[in-house]
């Protein structure tokens, strides 16, 4: 939009090097992400994890009138796609358990590290949410689990997809969640 607003030349050959860019970086990050889900297929020493949140679901769900803007419950779900056998997990939690900052996420990951995780090397992908998954708590995970003799992981790579062309498996999953709803009124029906 903005290359289509600017009717200065040089602004306009700038924007268009700058798309480009961004779109080179995101063909990478989608590359990259495919190469490693080959090499994990392949290779038992090699483990690779996408992992998001999915928007927080209201509940009950409640979909007319006035009932809508009442105070819900807001409840949390946590994906993980593991790529070698995609499969997704969910780690799900309302908000009068926790909230869904940093601390939420690397428990999960932690969690589902200890149980699911069996190799030396894990691949991490994810969006930029500095929030949640950019950030110095998840760094100290990453120690954590690399320092400590309870995990069989040495080495962590964690990548970060380009904003607005993540596409991780997780937002497949979170469809198949967001389809499956049922909503009070559809119960009625049945």
């Amino acid at each position: 939009m903005k290359i289509r607003a600017t009717e200065i030349e040089q602004e306009q050959k700038l924007l268009k090097a700058q798309l480009e860019l961004h779109q080179r970086k995101a063909e990478a990050a989608r590359k990259s992400l495919q190469t490693a889900t080959k090499n994990c297929q392949q290779c038992d020493t090699y483990t690779v994890l996408t992992f998001d949140l999915q928007k927080t679901l209201p509940t009950p769900l409640l979909s007319t009138g006035i009932c809508f803007y009442k105070r819900q419950l807001w409840t949390y779900n946590f994906g993980i796609h593991c790529m070698k056998n995609d499969v997704g997990y969910m780690y799900v939690w309302n908000e009068s358990v926790a909230s869904c900052g940093p601390e939420q996420v690397s428990s999960a990951l932690l969690s589902h590290i200890e149980r699911s995780v069996s190799t030396p090397k894990l691949a991490c992908f994810s969006d930029c949410c500095g929030g949640q998954n950019r950030n110095i708590k998840i760094a100290l995970l990453w120690n954590y689990v690399v320092q400590s003799d309870k995990f069989a992981v040495t080495e962590i790579d964690h990548k970060f997809l380009v904003t607005g062309h993540t596409f991780l498996p997780n937002d497949q999953d979170f469809g198949l969640v967001e389809k499956n709803k049922i909503s009070p009124g559809s119960l009625c029906a049945r």
